[in-house]
């Protein structure tokens, strides 16, 4: 790169559970970027065939674990062009994250296993995120926990949700929503 960073290959899990090669950047201040869509998302044909509901951004955790094993305490993580809406959940559990059930059975990170959750575990997380800065850009004006903005839309590009025939949502799915106003 021009500035003095490099492009860094990451192995990760796509959206579809199978090994792939997701790229990132580390700048020369030593903080990186990460594109959602690079990781999980658009750039990952195989992944684009799970279906939303059953998929997660876990490998963006992943992305960011290797990159805390780097160094870096940095990131600009760019949130458009995921294969999933699951709000971070993913993410959050591949950095040690628990989320439970009424029975305590643990739950997959995926927007269709959240309206499940009643207790989330926080104690095993990464203790290096204690010290470390996460920036999300976007060019979408919308809340991520539902509440509406004066002027907010959201132009999705996600795929088609099942049984909806819809490809704009205007709200996040309500248990995603509950999610994240529970966490953050």
């Amino acid at each position: 790169m021009a500035d003095g960073g490099e492009r860094r290959k990451l192995g990760v899990r796509g959206a579809s559970g199978a090994v792939r090669e997701a790229l990132s950047g580390l700048l020369a201040d030593g903080s990186a970027i990460i594109e959602t869509g690079e990781v999980v998302g658009i750039m990952d044909p195989v992944g684009m065939g799970v279906p939303v509901e059953k998929s997660s951004t876990r490998s963006v955790g992943e992305a960011v674990s290797t990159l805390l094993d780097a160094g870096v305490r940095r990131f600009y993580v760019a949130l458009g062009g995921s294969s999933t809406n699951d709000g971070g959940a993913g993410l959050l559990v591949s950095l040690g994250l628990k989320l439970f059930d009424a029975q305590e059975t643990e739950l997959e990170p995926t927007p269709e296993q959240l309206a499940r959750v009643v207790r989330i575990d926080a104690t095993q997380l990464d203790a290096r995120l204690t010290e470390t800065v996460f920036v999300g850009m976007s060019d979408v004006d919308q809340s991520f926990d539902g509440r509406p903005r004066r002027h907010g839309h959201l132009r999705s590009a996600k795929r088609r949700e099942a049984g909806t025939g819809r490809n704009d949502r205007r709200r996040p799915r309500p248990e995603v929503a509950l999610f994240v106003r529970t966490v953050f």
